[in-house]
């Protein structure tokens, strides 16, 4: 979901909170949900998966300035992932460093993880094909312009 957010209190990063609370990832999806963070089930242009519910999941959250605000404020990207019951999170107003986070992890869980991905993924240390470190069909956070 793309927040508008005109009084910008940002987004804040998922904490031990989460980790306490949650019980499991389908738990940790309901509790995020409250603060407006969706989890992301797949990753790159053919939607392969993206962990392993209930074991790892990863949400996102994305807050953009309402139109006209874009000078006093950029937009804001969150990511997290749940490993079970341990949370990793990003908050950034960068774009590229956000997809470049979640195409990260989304690598490792394909070459680590027992995750379906691509079948000709790039072996760990060489560049991945663009179309695996994209999101899937996905609104979002879209692509900014500028």
């Amino acid at each position: 979901m793309t927040t508008e957010n005109p009084t910008r209190e940002g987004i804040e990063p998922l904490s031990a909170h989460y980790q306490l609370a949650c019980g499991n990832g389908y738990g940790f999806i309901e509790l995020v949900a409250e603060d407006e963070w969706e989890p992301i089930a797949a990753w790159g242009v053919e939607g392969w998966d993206l962990g392993v519910w209930p074991l790892v999941v990863v949400v996102a959250k994305v807050i953009v300035p309402e139109p006209g605000d874009e000078q006093r404020w950029p937009a804001q990207y969150g990511a997290a992932v749940y490993i079970e019951g341990d949370v990793e999170c990003l908050v950034t107003d960068d774009w590229a460093a956000w997809e470049d986070w979640i195409a990260a992890k989304a690598l490792w869980f394909w070459r680590h993880g027992g995750v379906d991905g691509p079948p000709d993924l790039a072996p760990e240390g060489e560049t991945p094909a663009p179309e695996h470190v994209q999101p899937f069909d996905w609104p979002l956070a879209p692509r900014p312009t500028s």
